[in-house]
């Protein structure tokens, strides 16, 4: 038996990721067993669970779970045992159900769907409106949705149903007009049913500008809506609604496209009457404005119907930010980026000539996502000569501030497939003195691949490098003990390293200067044990740094000789005495 409780165990954004499973239909298997159930469940590939009846004691295989505890497969395979629960006790109280049940290889679900089917289709005329009927008149919700579905429309009352049903789920997850943490998923899984429920009547009708409507409606009700995670909560629910725009603009009604691009345009026209940045409602109001421009380029600006006002649009904008200060252009230089975007990509749909197109970009203050949508459509012509001049201007324009690594890759990749290996040499030098690495490892592959392609002429190669790399310390580094030049690594490190640093490149220099690494260890260790009692922690990282003391030529000895002055120096010292008796 599942614990009815489970779900106050688990993170609230690990609930409702896990909830987003169960609705996709990513567990894919589910079995029962004596102490629990067993579940596969479709992730970045699948994973094994297990659910006990106890969940605490539930196990996953995936990584996060072995760091984290519960996780968004766990979490799914209750929802869907919650789920399977409620389809076997409907059945258990359906006499048709029960019969079916005998059928042998068949889940309870699909017993229950073909009996039904069978039953019903076999009822006359007059008993299945009978039955319907009788459905309607005891749920309201079915009552509701006949209505939506058949009934005569008044889009006045459909609206306020609608705006009065949304403010109905706020109060309910909501304490004293806020939604804190505790119900934030709950209330987010709750509009998407609501909303979902609402308006699958009205799309199956046709009726999409009252839909859109309703959007629009929705839109306007979110900045009002206090909750403990705005930003998660409003990504999720303008998602919710450009679904269904997406929905409304494939089914190619021009007028609801048109009103739908008015729509968009007004909003980021708008100026928002709340100028505090930490209030909630300016931070919906971002939301909505940024999502609106999104949708824009995705969905109007290619198109040639939409592109020369889509283009005014981006003007307009463009010369706001033109007139703004630094400090706001400095803040907002993602925002101007992706104007400037939509209008390149309006030119395009206009026919503009290329030239005008780089004539555009070039006047731009610099950004690589702009100058993306020049190099693409080259390489879309199959024009490597255009591209590799395009990110080579911006490589340029970019002097003197941070290094362009995104474009400077993007350049390797067309210079190494044009067999340009000088180029690609000296754009690897640049990459390891000025780029950007994500992590130790991609700057060791730069060195890597910088010296094999150098071939014969790395020495000379690296001896530029060295002078590139000038004061940065940490890259000299990396350099020198990829290059196996210990003595110039360990006088760097005396001269300019940290404790961490000398930590870092242990394995490399504690046999070729195992004093330096001891005495420093040695030193540290004295200072934090004795004298003084200390945390457990202290001693527990203490008695590790003897640990790595041990592995270092005549580390143990040394060692052996702290050991024995502890003990005979702090016998009654409980917690050191017991972190001594780890080491080997």
């Amino acid at each position: 038996m599942l614990d009815p409780n489970w779900e106050s165990m688990f993170p609230p954004n690990i609930l409702l990721r896990g909830y987003r499973y169960f609705e996709n239909g990513q567990v894919t298997w589910l079995k029962p067993e004596k102490s629990g159930w067993n579940a596969k469940v479709e992730g970045s590939q699948e994973y094994q669970v297990f659910v006990s009846d106890d969940v605490s004691k539930s196990f996953c295989d995936c990584p996060y779970f072995f760091d984290h505890g519960f996780c968004k497969h766990i979490a799914a395979a209750c929802y869907e045992i919650e789920f399977s629960n409620r389809m076997i006790e409907t059945l258990a109280e359906s006499p048709a159900g029960k019969s079916s049940s005998k059928r042998r290889g068949e889940t309870p679900s699909t017993q229950a769907k073909a009996s039904a089917e069978d039953i019903l289709k076999a009822l006359s005329s007059e008993k299945q409106l009978e039955f319907l009927l009788e459905i309607i008149r005891s749920d309201s919700h079915w009552e509701e949705v006949a209505v939506h579905r058949f009934g005569e429309l008044d889009e006045c009352r459909v609206k306020a149903e609608f705006v009065i049903g949304v403010e109905d789920v706020v109060h309910q997850y909501a304490y004293r007009g806020f939604v804190d943490y505790r119900s934030a998923y709950r209330c987010e899984k709750a509009f998407r049913e609501y909303i979902d429920d609402f308006f699958s009547p009205l799309m199956e009708r046709g009726a999409y500008d009252l839909v859109l409507q309703l959007t629009f409606a929705f839109e306007l009700l979110l900045p009002k809506i206090a909750t403990d995670d705005p930003d998660d909560f409003f990504d999720s629910m303008i998602d919710l609604i450009n679904g269904y725009w997406s929905d409304l603009l494939a089914a190619g009604d021009p007028d609801v496209a048109q009103e739908l691009f008015e729509w968009l345009c007004d909003l980021v026209r708008s100026e928002n009457e709340e100028e505090d940045e930490e209030d909630d409602d300016y931070g919906a109001f971002w939301h909505l404005q940024s999502n609106a421009r999104d949708r824009i380029e995705a969905s109007f600006a290619t198109k040639a119907r939409f592109a020369e006002q889509a283009k005014e649009l981006a003007d307009e904008m463009l010369r706001d930010y033109s007139s703004s200060d630094d400090e706001f252009l400095y803040f907002h230089s993602y925002d101007q980026a992706q104007w400037a975007v939509i209008r390149l990509r309006c030119m395009m749909a206009l026919g503009s000539p290329f030239s005008d197109l780089e004539e555009f970009a070039d006047k731009r203050p610099p950004s690589y996502v702009v100058y993306q949508v020049l190099v693409k459509s080259a390489l879309r012509r199959k024009d490597d000569n255009k591209a590799i001049s395009l990110l080579r201007r911006f490589i340029e324009r970019r002097e003197g501030g941070a290094y362009p690594t995104d474009a400077a890759l993007d350049l390797l990749k067309l210079l190494d497939k044009h067999n340009k290996n000088e180029d690609v040499v000296d754009l690897y030098l640049d990459l390891i003195s000025k780029g950007r690495a994500q992590n130790t490892d991609q700057l060791r592959s730069w060195i890597r691949k910088a010296r094999k392609r150098s071939g014969e002429n790395w020495p000379l190669k690296k001896d530029e490098l060295i002078t590139r790399l000038g004061g940065d310390y940490r890259r000299l580094a990396e350099l020198y003990d990829m290059e196996g030049d210990l003595s110039d690594l360990m006088e760097l490190i005396r001269e300019h390293g940290s404790f961490y640093d000398l930590q870092h490149y242990e394995s490399s220099l504690s046999k070729a200067f195992p004093h330096v690494f001891l005495s420093r260890y040695e030193a540290l260790v004295r200072e934090q044990l004795f004298g003084s009692p200390a945390k457990r922690g202290v001693y527990r990282e203490s008695v590790g740094i003897l640990r790595r003391m041990q592995q270092i030529p005549r580390g143990a000895e040394i060692v052996a000789k702290i050991v024995k002055e502890l003990r005979e120096a702090y016998p009654r010292r409980k917690a050191l005495m017991e972190e001594l008796d780890r080491l080997p």
